[in-house]
């Protein structure tokens, strides 16, 4: 589920790169790549029209970004916001299309039907007087058709119906996860880290009095989180899942894993026979400071049935987070 924004680029035809764009967008950046992504710089340097899409957003403010891809054939870049996610990650995104446009020299944007927004600045001044002079028309006026009349100026990209947006992608995931063969959770990407959701959960937030906020604070609080997101990994001989666990590291973990895709490179989900978690722990000395070694390996079962229930809690339906264990509470799971 998303909503789609055009902009137009006959001048440069998709041709700036990664780099370029946060550049120009700055305080938004790309999030799909960091410095321990090995080259980064060369990463940087790829243009925009030869990836399918890069993720961008505003870390700290941001929950799940948003696409950005370049469409050849009408040569317009694309921004692509994901449904639903939090109000900031559409002012966010907003921003990014201004900024993008004044750039361009465009001062328009266009929606996935047609529809057209104005990304120009706003004259501060001409907002005042024309605010002032509907309401006295309107005062003063008795033709009891002036309230109807049809504005046909081009609305503000801030116009946009962005709640509503909200509050219908909330409703659609929460009927998606209805129509799930199993129905326990349902999961949606998230900037720094994907976030669960049961039936019950997505029900109180959109029953609540005003179920964007809800959603937005419960989501970027998640993402916002100090804890290092553990990665799945596959075993490909194998077809053993496997997540790491690094002594006195505070680490978000999945309550019962599934199979990721993007850790699956090859063969089917259903290979994956089971998961294990590798014990890490660190050796300090005055010659080597981070000097890790595995201890030890467990069944992800054994993991969770053996860890103490005040060294974690739950962040949303199917994610716990687990305080820094210490090299004596890490043997202890392997007895």
């Amino acid at each position: 589920m998303s909503v789609y924004f055009y902009i137009k680029d006959i001048k440069h035809k998709g041709s700036l790169t990664i780099g370029q764009i946060s550049d120009i967008a700055y305080p938004v950046t790309q999030c799909e790549f960091n410095a321990d992504f090995g080259n980064i710089e060369h990463t940087l340097a790829y243009k925009i029209n030869s990836r399918d899409y890069t993720l961008f957003g505003q870390p700290g403010v941001s929950a799940r970004g948003f696409n950005l891809s370049f469409d050849k054939e009408k040569e317009c870049y694309c921004v692509e916001i994901f449904l639903p996610c939090s109000i900031s990650d559409f002012k966010v995104a907003f921003d990014f299309i201004k900024t993008l446009c004044n750039f361009l020299g465009v001062d328009k944007v266009y929606t996935e039907k047609g529809e057209e927004y104005s990304t120009a600045p706003v004259d501060k001044f001409k907002a005042v007087f024309d605010y002032f002079k509907n309401i006295s028309a309107r005062l003063s006026s008795n033709n009891s058709n002036t309230d109807n009349e049809e504005d046909n100026t081009t609305l503000r990209l801030e116009k946009y119906p962005y709640i509503q947006q909200i509050i219908s992608g909330l409703k659609q995931t929460l009927e998606n996860l209805k129509m799930q063969t199993n129905k326990n959770t349902i999961e949606i990407s998230g900037i720094a880290r994907p976030v669960s959701f049961n039936e019950k959960m997505l029900t109180d937030i959109i029953s609540s009095h005003n179920p964007a906020e809800k959603f937005s604070e419960f989501i970027t609080n998640i993402q916002n989180l100090d804890a290092y997101s553990a990665n799945q990994k596959i075993y490909i001989n194998k077809y053993i899942g496997y997540y790491k666990l690094v002594e006195n590291i505070r680490t978000v973990l999945p309550f019962k894993p599934k199979v990721d895709p993007e850790a699956l490179l090859r063969g089917r989900k259903e290979d994956v026979s089971h998961f294990e978690l590798r014990l890490i722990v660190v050796d300090c000395s005055q010659d080597n400071k981070n000097s890790y070694h595995e201890l030890g390996q467990i069944k992800y079962t054994d993991f969770i049935e053996r860890l103490p229930k005040d060294k974690y809690k739950f962040i949303d339906a199917n994610h716990i987070l687990i305080e820094g264990l210490n090299r004596k509470e890490i043997e202890n799971l392997l007895v």
